[in-house]
């Protein structure tokens, strides 16, 4: 996006941007969740040496018809891990996708 199709973006999102959060049930999640556990426990680099502990995901929609955004998070994924690493986790997503889009990765002293 420009940067003046950013700020519009931006000045919607938080001025007048309806959110509403359902949560969505059914044997398809069931099926996406243990896909994601699998992809999450097949990148694993170093199989004999690091133990698979969970995923999240951000599924992202967009519906040009309504002139909508839809998120969709996947998070029972995580299963035992806990939050702070979690937390850590989605710290370094966010760095990434900064560096995807071309921006520097902020990092606070500890390094994420």
């Amino acid at each position: 996006m420009g940067d003046r199709m950013t700020g519009k973006f931006q000045n919607t999102l938080h001025h007048s941007a309806k959110v509403t959060r359902d949560n969505v049930t059914g044997e398809e999640v069931t099926k996406a969740n243990a896909m994601l556990r699998d992809i999450g426990a097949d990148l694993n680099p170093i199989p004999k040496n690091l133990i698979y502990k969970g995923s999240m995901a951000i599924h992202i929609y967009q519906s040009e018809i309504l002139g909508q955004v839809f998120f969709m998070g996947q998070v029972n994924t995580l299963a035992d891990t806990p939050e702070e690493t979690a937390s850590a986790a989605l710290s370094n997503l966010r760095g990434d996708a900064q560096n995807y889009y071309g921006r520097t990765r902020q990092t606070k002293r500890s390094g994420f």
